[in-house]
């Protein structure tokens, strides 16, 4: 049986950084545990890098934190090449 593949928005990471105790943060401590899958873009880990370098002072982290943090999220994840990724038209009536 495979296991699901997710795509981790920013928005989560950054919620993560916030609390400790909510969804976001249970979320990323399940990386690497193989309960799921998470697929990135070269494209997704620069957004990850420019808004936690942003808010790294709002989030208590460093200019290194972030890079260390950007880097082992895609340790563990698959990379996608945007030329993969197909977002499809929502069905219209007419």
């Amino acid at each position: 049986m495979s296991v699901p593949r997710v795509v981790i928005d920013t928005n989560i990471i950054v919620s993560a950084l916030r609390s400790q105790r909510g969804a976001s943060a249970l979320l990323l401590s399940m990386l690497g545990r193989g309960l799921f899958e998470v697929d990135i873009s070269v494209p997704l880990a620069l957004e990850y890098e420019d808004v936690l370098l942003r808010k790294r002072d709002e989030l208590g982290l460093s200019a290194n934190d972030v890079v260390e943090l950007v880097d082992s999220l895609c340790a563990v994840a698959h990379r996608h090449d945007l030329s993969l990724i197909h977002i499809s038209e929502p069905t219209r009536p007419y």
